[in-house]
């Protein structure tokens, strides 16, 4: 096609026609289209153009005000390299190459453990890219060892269920809230800045830190209670201490700070076992700390690998001075998904058996009694509990008696007799 500029005579036979100078118009196949003109007759023969300018209409001419691009990806960009594409005009048919710049490494927000600690070797973790899982630089943090040999409860339960009768697995604490021995009371007080919520928590593998006075000092002023656990390698919750932040006093903590490890033996072992004549008891000693805790700790501690969902077990306290067992509190615990909660206001060492108090010599005061269950709390006293006595050593094992019901059953049968031939003998002499 031709473009016509300019003032032109255009013949198409015996017609000619006179194009104004301000106006462009396209001859092609022999007629002339313009809407000025739609008078005109289609013309068979072609015709000339005469006077004026004429040039021939590029491709390029086509797009002298921008192309139309279309995109396409040859090669996609990665973190470090940039990727490449090709775009084209859907206008002239106009090829270009483009370079699509690298995306950058996207890291993570939280660490992936590298190698778990051992009570001998410490461990580590860092911070990765979530595309291509590049280690991002001076990342890595390591994870102390335990610093002690912690003998952790043999778990074999593979079914985690909440069902009564039946034992369940531990529960599984999210990685985010683990951290090491080292770092945590340090994050457990900056959480109480960060967060709304009224409570925090912090998980450590092995066992719990030392709880310093600046630790509930914080709790107290931020009004957030707090909760300090342990895990096994296997992120599964082994124990845990919570503690409110409105029944706590600071000033009770030690100078050196709480030690409240948790170990599931004890070198009393065998004195108990004397007393009680149980040798399958699970045994909570924490040797690092003996003495009144700053406030009332709920207690949370895992025992379904010996104990199934719904049974009734008993927490006792071994008195080392009288050498004897005492009930922590008034009733038995109820085991609820794998664990048992009670409440201690003092460390010792305790131990946790389906043994009823009576088996020991121990009363339950009937009028304070309560009906166990997940949520029983009794609390542990730097005393005995007014209604729980003191037992005494055990001359002999066991024999299942709960009480002289034989006796007791003789005198009352015996005491009826009387009372019916008496009676007898009062209608005869009527």
């Amino acid at each position: 096609q031709v473009v016509l500029e300019g003032e032109y005579t255009v013949s198409y036979g015996c017609v000619n026609l006179s194009i104004p100078t301000t106006d462009s118009y396209i001859i092609a196949d022999t007629q002339i289209s313009n809407t000025k003109w739609e008078s005109v007759p289609i013309i068979d023969n072609p015709g000339t153009a005469t006077g004026g300018n004429a040039t021939e209409d590029t491709e390029s001419d086509k797009c002298k005000d921008g192309h139309k691009w279309e995109n396409k990806t040859v090669t996609d960009p990665t973190c470090v390299e940039n990727g490449t594409g090709i775009r084209t005009c859907s206008v002239c048919g106009t090829q270009e190459e483009y370079v699509i710049p690298a995306i950058g490494h996207i890291w993570n927000e939280t660490y992936t453990v590298d190698k778990k600690a051992t009570a001998t070797e410490d461990g580590s973790k860092s911070i990765y890219c979530s595309v291509c899982k590049t280690l991002k630089p001076d990342s890595t943090v390591i994870i102390e060892k335990y610093g002690v040999e912690v003998t952790l409860p043999t778990i074999e339960v593979t079914e985690v269920t909440s069902e009564f009768g039946v034992k369940s697995a531990p529960e599984s604490v999210d990685q985010t809230k683990i951290v090491s021995k080292s770092e945590a009371v340090t994050t457990l007080i900056n959480k109480m800045t960060e967060t709304i919520a009224p409570s925090v928590e912090v998980y450590t593998t092995g066992v719990v830190p030392t709880m310093t006075a600046d630790l509930f000092t914080a709790a107290s002023e931020n009004n957030k209670n707090i909760t300090m656990g342990a895990v096994n390698e296997d992120n599964q919750l082994i124990y845990s201490w919570t503690f409110d932040y409105d029944s706590i006093d600071p000033s009770k903590v030690p100078e050196g700070g709480l030690d409240l490890a948790i170990t599931f033996e004890t070198e009393k072992q065998a004195e108990i076992e004397s007393i009680t004549g149980q040798t399958n008891a699970v045994y909570i000693s924490i040797d690092g700390y003996h003495g009144e805790l700053p406030g009332p700790a709920k207690v949370k501690t895992y025992v379904g690998d010996k104990y199934k969902n719904g049974e009734i077990v008993y927490l006792y306290y071994y008195n080392e001075e009288s050498k004897r067992v005492e009930l922590v509190g008034n009733s038995g615990l109820k085991v609820n998904e794998g664990y048992v909660e009670y409440t201690l206001t003092h460390c010792s060492t305790y131990f946790v058996t389906q043994d009823e108090p009576s088996e020991y010599g121990i009363e339950i005061n009937p009028s304070t009694e309560t009906t166990p269950s997940a949520t029983t709390t009794p609390s542990a006293t730097t005393t005995p509990s007014a209604t729980a006595t003191p037992a005494p050593a055990k001359a002999s094992p066991k024999t299942g008696d709960k009480f002289p019901f034989i006796p007791l059953a003789c005198v009352i049968a015996g005491l009826s007799i009387v009372g019916y031939v008496i009676s007898f003998r009062k209608k005869e002499i009527i």
